[in-house]
């Protein structure tokens, strides 16, 4: 097929692009990602890029998003149009996606450090005619001494094609790679000094690796990056969509999941000055979309109901036949998924709160476009999830973007006067989840909202001015708002409903994720997004789903717990409840 030159400004970037391909899709390729939050469906109209040269007439979706002005001086929309002629593009710094605020910490409890995947020093008795023992079943003595209660090792004969050199040529010292006490690799001589891990949070906007040395359990370098495949769709249904409907789509997804997560292994290795090839182990978790998508697996079936997924118990493989670019003997292991759309990453977030360990009654709330619940203790334990929408991160909101410099995250109102904090300091550009939901609050106890969400004053709310700009709030907002948060609060009363329980039995309330992190408590109480429990209660465990997958890479014992999770969690599928549109319509409310 015929390739067409692209040029994206300021940069001056050039691309060859296939005839009909997507600006959005060109651009990535050039390493530039638009915010596309609505996925290229061309309805929330915030892609919009300025066609310098080899601009074709607008599509009706454009028409709809941009005022005549506006496409006279060449500007479309990066998901919709599409590359025809050689282009000359120059694309806003509004709508690229960089310098997000990431979450890469969170917090957990004691773990026993014994990490799954270690190192071992054989040392081999030479053979003897007396005792002329062949070499793999020489090397099987050595781990049966090792470890006497392992039943032995079955044949491996990629390593007996190797092992005899490698025996003979460092003087039968070799190492053993382990993996919960299997054999997957021998390396010559000592090299058991060097062995690290890899836990990666891999989400539906976000990417956070952490190295962890696995002879110290010490975190020596940790990275973050935006998710590539965020320009098929910034939510999973779009990219379940994009995924069953495109031909290569699956392809291209896992594809671009696949390099995001070398290019941070390059990036993490570079900062700890180690090779790639010093990655023994890798840990990944992820809701259950995220899952599929990684390892390769067809979404298709998590978009129709009953939505299954392909597997909930936990994946292990070898790292080659992945690509992912560590050593070649090294494994990737991905934690458990609970359901559909409660996936490993909550398995993550029940390790690092331990729920699952608890006497007292708690509750994790992980927010994002999809808000995943659990609530329980070691006697029971129950989640949901929620489509919560993009909301929260500034997508489908007039001025919202997500929380990258220049977004306003928080906003106090006093006798009338607005006052905010910005991202970066610099001036504003939109207003993302947390400064959104301060917002609201702000605006509540104000009266300037009533409890319907119905604006009191006006057609807007006007937050902050930049020149001619105004950064405003209208009814269309508050309504995105009331649905995001709606979803959420319904899930929670669904749970306490179920579990037959009232606010004051809920001992400790956990928010994870970036947003939950950022919010403020209180506001989230007058908003109705949380219970109105004591803000005592509540605990900030940052990245929680982070540190699950961290729990797993240097603990034998957390990994074990992961993988009995699922099976004690009753998932609630909150759709098929009668009572959930009447509870709906109530949490809707302020």
């Amino acid at each position: 097929m015929e390739e067409i030159k692209v040029t994206f400004q300021p940069e001056g970037r050039r691309v060859y692009a296939l005839r009909g391909m997507k600006v959005a899709e060109a651009a990535a390729r050039a390493g530039i990602i638009i915010d596309a939050p609505c996925g290229g469906l061309g309805n929330c109209g915030q892609c919009r890029v300025e066609v310098i040269e080899g601009v074709d007439a607008p599509t009706p979706e454009e028409e709809k998003h941009l005022s005549q002005e506006e496409i006279k001086k060449g500007y479309r929309l990066a998901c919709i149009t599409t590359i025809n002629k050689e282009m000359n593009i120059l694309i806003p710094e509004e709508v690229r996606l960089h310098g997000q605020k990431f979450l890469t910490e969170g917090k957990r409890g004691r773990v026993k450090f014994a990490p799954p995947v270690r190192k071992a020093l054989l040392k081999l008795p030479e053979p003897t005619l007396e005792k002329p023992q062949p070499d793999w079943e020489n090397l099987n003595s050595a781990l049966k001494r090792l470890a006497p209660h392992n039943a032995g090792h079955g044949v491996d004969i990629y390593m007996v094609r190797e092992i005899s050199e490698i025996l003979r040529r460092n003087k039968f010292m070799v190492t053993g790679i382990l993996d919960n006490g299997k054999l997957i690799g021998i390396e010559p001589g000592d090299t058991s000094k060097c062995i690290f891990g890899l836990a990666l949070d891999i989400g539906t906007t976000t990417v956070v690796g952490s190295l962890i040395d696995l002879n110290t359990g010490e975190q020596v370098a940790v990275a973050s990056a935006m998710n590539s495949q965020v320009v098929h769709g910034d939510d999973t249904i779009s990219r379940i969509n994009f995924a069953s409907k495109s031909s290569d789509g699956l392809n291209k997804l896992t594809g671009r999941i696949i390099e995001v997560v070398n290019n941070m292994i390059g990036k993490v290795c570079k900062n700890a000055g180690i090779d790639t090839h010093d990655i023994y182990y890798v840990t990944c978790a992820g809701n259950t979309t995220m899952h599929h998508l990684f390892l390769g697996i067809s979404p298709r079936n998590l978009g129709t109901m009953p939505f299954v997924p392909a597997i909930r118990r936990s994946v292990s493989l070898n790292a080659q036949k992945l690509k992912i670019d560590v050593n070649p003997n090294g494994r990737i292991y991905f934690l458990p998924n609970i359901a559909g759309f409660v996936g490993a990453d909550i398995v993550g977030v029940i390790l690092a709160t331990g729920i699952d360990k608890a006497k007292d009654i708690k509750m994790a709330i992980d927010i994002g476009t999809n808000g995943e619940i659990v609530l329980g203790s070691k006697d029971r334990l129950l989640a949901c999830s929620t489509a919560a929408g993009p909301a929260f991160e500034g997508a489908r909101i007039t001025h919202g973007m997500r929380g990258a410099p220049g977004a306003i995250e928080k906003v106090i109102i006093n006798q009338g006067e607005v006052s905010y904090e910005v991202i970066g300091g610099i001036e504003p550009q939109g207003i993302c989840g947390s400064g959104l939901l301060d917002l609201v609050a702000e605006m509540i106890k104000n009266g300037l909202v009533d409890n319907t969400g119905r604006l009191l004053k006006g057609d807007s709310f006007v937050v902050a001015e930049v020149g001619k700009r105004k950064i405003e709030i209208n009814q269309r907002d508050l309504r995105q708002f009331q649905l995001a948060k709606g979803a959420i609060r319904t899930g929670i009363e669904m749970l306490k409903k179920k579990l037959g329980i009232k606010d004051k039995d809920i001992s400790e309330v956990f928010l994870a994720g970036a947003f939950g992190n950022y919010i403020h408590p209180e506001n989230a109480k007058v908003v109705g997004l949380i219970p109105d429990i004591p803000l005592e209660k509540i605990k900030f465990v940052g990245n929680a789903a982070s540190e699950g997958a961290k729990m797993v890479l240097i603990s034998q014992e957390e990994r074990k717990r992961a993988e009995e999770i699922p099976a004690r969690v009753e998932h609630v599928e909150l759709s098929i409840d009668p009572l959930f549109n009447k509870e709906f319509a109530e949490q809707m409310l302020f």
